[in-house]
């Protein structure tokens, strides 16, 4: 059952991990190349990882969506009514997983 978990565990910051990682683009380099030098057409990117607590910050915030997002439907089907402070943070924790990925890939929503 440990086994199982670890595994689900890695999975998900595999995942996450996987998801935070942004491409970025390799410095030029100063100078020009020599005439034997082969230049590229394109730069190359290279990917840069998530830092470790942002990493677990992200997944706590998304056990804490999952787990308040649960709460909440529990609460409209048992007691027929919705919590304003569950809803409250709710949003603001999507708030901050939005802030988080905005952040993280460069804030651009506009394409180019």
């Amino acid at each position: 059952m440990l086994r199982v978990l670890r595994k689900a565990w890695r999975a998900f910051l595999g995942w996450i991990e996987r998801s935070l990682t942004r491409p970025y683009k390799a410095r030029a380099r100063l100078g020009s190349p020599g005439p034997g030098d082969q230049v590229g057409k394109k730069p190359e990117l290279d990917y840069a990882p998530p830092s470790k607590k942002l990493l677990y910050a992200t997944a706590f915030c998304f056990l804490a969506l999952t787990s308040l997002s649960t709460a909440l439907l529990l609460s409209i089907i048992l007691l027929g009514q919705a919590s304003n402070e569950l809803i409250t943070s709710i949003v603001a924790l999507s708030s901050t997983l939005a802030g988080i990925y905005i952040g993280r890939k460069g804030g651009d929503l506009g394409g180019r």
